[in-house]
């Protein structure tokens, strides 16, 4: 994140001194915050004040002065909130820079504040200073860094991160997972109860809705057949398969497969929720016969499955 640079100014009133015999004049007080970051702002230098001193006749000045910052919560009286002492310094063009290394979080925090200047030890009055620059509000973020584990920001801040997370999961499934399987090889339907036929391979899938398809064929096995010979009747659903747990779906297609040497193809679509991240999930067909009399078994083949994921 780019570096973000913020002045506070104060009122651009000119204020006078009589400096050995000398009459000065101090005009437009800055507090700067350098190099402020998104994250918090440095402890020790964060701020500096700028000012700049002229001769009466307008004249920057070059000469060396003492200079020391005060700032207070009040225009009069009031508390001292901190300070830099009285150092050397010398102007260049009249203006010059005095670190305040421990008023960051008195700017941080009081919305009220005056700045008193005082040159080779005569003070130029309190100036207000204006709004808090956002380098100094920025230090928010730091303390959102090292919020105490259990409190309610840090909680807020996980439940973010989590949604997050599963947002992109859910958005990155179908490719990480590629959620999509053909299977050529062929399943006898056998039994009156519903069976895993084919599907994708087993993965582990975000939260989030999955519409399936499938599409298939399927004959009637007839080898060998002398007397009621009729095919058997089948049901087709989609189905979610997690470990050996069948998960059906609400859609159910009846067809009763032609004898030998011709096939039914068939298509059947659903969708199935997951509330939280599964692992070894599989996602496809089932199917069953009816009991209807001797009827031959019958065989599904050809099965073709593809999910992707649906917003909820």
């Amino acid at each position: 994140m780019s570096a973000i640079w913020s002045t506070l100014h104060s009122p651009r009133a000119k204020r006078t001194a009589i400096l050995g015999g000398v009459l000065l004049v101090a005009s437009a007080s800055t507090l700067l915050a350098v190099r402020a970051r998104a994250a918090g702002i440095p402890a020790a230098n964060a701020l500096t004040y700028t000012g700049y001193l002229e001769t009466p006749d307008g004249k920057p000045l070059s000469d060396t002065v003492n200079v020391g910052i005060m700032v207070w919560d009040a225009a009069t009286e009031g508390t001292k909130v901190c300070e830099a002492g009285a150092e050397k310094v010398k102007p260049v063009g009249g203006r010059f820079q005095i670190p305040l290394p421990d008023c960051q979080a008195a700017v941080g925090q009081s919305p009220e504040l005056w700045l008193e200047a005082v040159i080779d030890g005569t003070s130029l009055g309190r100036t207000k200073l204006g709004a808090v620059p956002y380098a100094v509000e920025a230090n928010h973020a730091a303390t959102a860094d090292g919020a105490a584990e259990g409190s309610p920001l840090q909680a807020q801040l996980a439940a973010l991160q989590a949604d997050v997370d599963a947002t992109k999961a859910r958005l990155d499934a179908p490719l990480a997972s590629k959620l999509a399987k053909a299977a050529s090889s062929q399943v006898t339907i056998d039994k009156a109860t519903y069976v895993w036929v084919t599907g994708t391979d087993p993965a582990k899938l975000a939260p989030g809705r999955y519409s399936t398809t499938t599409t298939a064929r399927a004959w009637s096995i007839n080898s060998g057949c002398t007397t009621q010979c009729e095919s058997a009747i089948l049901y087709f659903t989609a189905c979610m398969k997690v470990g050996d747990t069948l998960t059906l779906g609400d859609g159910e297609l009846v067809a009763e497969p032609p004898q030998i040497a011709a096939s039914l193809p068939f298509s059947v679509t659903d969708s199935f929720d997951l509330a939280k991240e599964t692992a070894n999930v599989q996602l496809g067909l089932c199917a069953k016969r009816a009991t209807l009399g001797t009827g031959t078994d019958s065989i599904i083949a050809n099965a073709y499955s593809i999910v992707a994921v649906q917003p909820k």
